[in-house]
């Protein structure tokens, strides 16, 4: 078994802790699109079905102290990615190695830390439930997030909003966004989802309901879900446009 990041063999206590599971890069055929469609799919309730899950930090000294603000296990460039976010969220119980393997702590010890680099809420950090947040605070979470192919950008989100759809590689980093807000809307009647804003846009009207990148939810981290007794109306996304009946 190797290290991707260098392809460096891995040592004697990676060894040890490979022998407790199974690691999503190793085990995964990606030259089959159908094995790799279920994988990414399935990916969330695997993470959170696991008793562990380690992730190892190859930028991070082994000397580090990742209790101290500002140290180098914020800046680790692990906390830049879109697929980690799910593997952050998911897993009950999560621990960290350095570049040498040595143990930095687990995600509720570190929980304070983490929060300040990812603009994570504490509390999903610590019960793996996400069901008590937002969909556009769970989109906010990954806006900063970078992925080698654009797509991936909103594929990496499907545990998270709970929903499946199928992977189109290919289509584009527009058009999967939004075919995950479509996938969002036919199962959820969360009308954070259309609270993004878009500052940079010179004509504010001329936006419309749906965006166009999780990066359009940078601002959304604080928006926190509407619960009412009324029953709403199902939205329909139609050839003209989203048809969907508000309260103002």
């Amino acid at each position: 078994m190797q290290l991707k990041t260098g392809k460096r063999k891995l040592g004697p206590r990676a060894q040890s802790l490979g022998k407790l599971g199974a690691g999503d890069r190793c085990c995964i055929d990606k030259s089959s699109s159908a094995e790799l469609s279920e994988a990414i799919n399935s990916m969330y309730r695997w993470y959170n079905n696991a008793k562990v899950c380690y992730a190892y930090l190859v930028d991070v000294p082994d000397d580090t102290d990742a209790r101290k603000k500002d140290s180098a296990f914020q800046k680790s460039r692990w906390f830049t990615r879109g697929w980690t976010l799910q593997e952050l969220l998911a897993p009950r119980d999560f621990v960290f190695y350095s570049k040498g393997w040595v143990e930095l702590g687990r995600k509720e010890a570190l929980r304070e830390r983490i929060a300040e680099t990812t603009q994570i809420d504490k509390t999903a950090l610590i019960f793996c439930d996400l069901r008590s947040f937002s969909v556009a605070q769970k989109i906010a979470w990954a806006s900063n997030r970078v992925t080698t192919r654009g797509e991936d950008a909103a594929y990496s989100l499907l545990g998270i909003v709970g929903v499946n759809m199928l992977l189109l590689y290919g289509e584009g980093s527009e058009k999967a966004f939004l075919r995950l807000q479509e996938e969002i809307m036919k199962y959820s009647d969360d009308q954070s989802l259309f609270a993004w804003f878009d500052s940079s846009h010179e004509d504010s009207a001329a936006m419309g309901l749906i965006a166009k990148s999780p990066w359009e939810f940078r601002n959304c981290s604080s928006i926190v879900p509407v619960r009412t007794w009324e029953t709403s109306e199902p939205y329909n996304m139609t050839n003209m446009g989203l048809r969907i009946k508000l309260s103002l």
